[in-house]
């Protein structure tokens, strides 16, 4: 099966009276697809111990800002400068998908032959790292391309011994 994920965040005032008469703090957890969910204690018992309970989830956009707050935005289509480089050995090298999509991470040598092919499937928004090793490749210049339904991003790596 497939696993799941969220992100756990917290929202909160240093003087709660500035929320407006609104909660002065908040956790919460932000699921695939952009649900988003607001976890309380359980108080019920009545004995100290509570538990959590998640309220009612909400769709938000992808991205949400503040005035004089940066976005909180999912990842977007990306792919990273390898580390390190130039390199020597194991390198790792990152992307970021703003949706699901099917994918093909691939190394050529500087002529535009492949040489190996990363990762190849389909795959969930995220953002994903990919190791290779450097050193069963001949020092000289290589391009990593990154293809992601119709969008495409290359990148250099320096193989040096």
């Amino acid at each position: 099966g497939q696993g799941r994920s969220a992100v756990i965040f917290a929202s909160g005032f240093f003087d709660p009276t500035a929320n407006n008469g609104g909660e002065g703090f908040g956790i919460f957890a932000a699921g695939p697809g952009g649900k988003v969910y607001e976890l309380r204690a359980d108080k019920s018992k009545g004995n100290g111990s509570g538990s959590m309970a998640r309220t009612g989830g909400a769709s938000l956009s992808p991205n949400i800002a503040a005035p004089g707050v940066s976005a909180i935005a999912g990842p977007e289509f990306g792919l990273a400068a390898p580390r390190p480089n130039p390199a020597t050995g194991p390198v790792r090298i990152s992307f970021a998908l703003d949706r699901e999509t099917d994918v093909r991470l691939a190394v050529f040598d500087i002529r535009g032959r492949l040489v190996e092919t990363l990762r190849s499937g389909r795959f969930a928004a995220g953002s994903y790292d990919v190791a290779i090793d450097a050193s069963r490749l001949s020092s000289g210049v290589y391009l990593y391309r990154l293809d992601a339904g119709a969008r495409s991003e290359t990148r250099k790596l320096i193989v040096t011994r």
